[in-house]
């Protein structure tokens, strides 16, 4: 699989709301054609999230965009046995560490979105975030220096913190945009 599939970009502007189930079939098939073993395609990609916000200016649209990925992910989390929540840890933990603790925080609106819509649906554990977001942010943020902090590592540390404060602390319920309301 390429690092980086144009469809999945191409889904934010699709009108058919079984679009993402669609692709999500499709590629699934292309995987067990062509592959030893499912998901080793890096699902998550941050490349993802780093072009929805320059594609789309508004918030709404951003999280409709967003939306629609999620869909996507829960479709190829079905296919999988295991679902993909080992996968998404791992790669937070290895390649995606990196990538994640760079993106913009426009960026991070996107992901967390994405993030809660799959924990809300059973495709994520709220563990998973904990320990490859999280906690790795945490133990950065602790570890660095006044040389390494920079706008990056603040904004990695703030989405960390908002994504703690709404899995463990918030009601379900919330009004911000993150609410369970909103991932249906």
């Amino acid at each position: 699989m390429p690092p980086v599939l144009p469809e999945i970009l191409l889904l934010a502007d699709d009108p058919n709301p079984e679009a993402p189930s669609i692709l999500a079939n499709s590629l699934w098939l292309n995987i067990e054609q062509h592959s030893t073993g499912p998901g080793k395609s890096g699902t998550i990609q941050s490349p993802v999230f780093d072009k929805i916000p320059v594609m789309t200016l508004d918030v709404a649209d951003r999280q409709a965009c967003a939306l629609c990925y999620g869909r996507f992910l829960l479709h190829v989390d079905q296919h999988l046995p295991g679902g993909i929540d080992d996968q998404v840890l791992q790669w937070f933990l290895g390649t995606g560490k990196n990538e994640v603790s760079a993106l913009s925080a426009d960026a991070w609106d996107v992901l967390t979105f994405v993030l809660l819509y799959l924990t809300v649906h059973g495709a994520l554990t709220a563990t998973t975030i904990l320990r490859g977001l999280v906690y790795p942010a945490w133990r950065l943020s602790a570890s660095a220096n006044s040389e390494q902090q920079g706008e990056s590592l603040a904004i990695f540390l703030g989405a960390a913190n908002n994504l703690c404060d709404i899995l463990l602390l918030r009601d379900a319920a919330g009004t911000d945009g993150y609410g369970t309301r909103g991932f249906t």
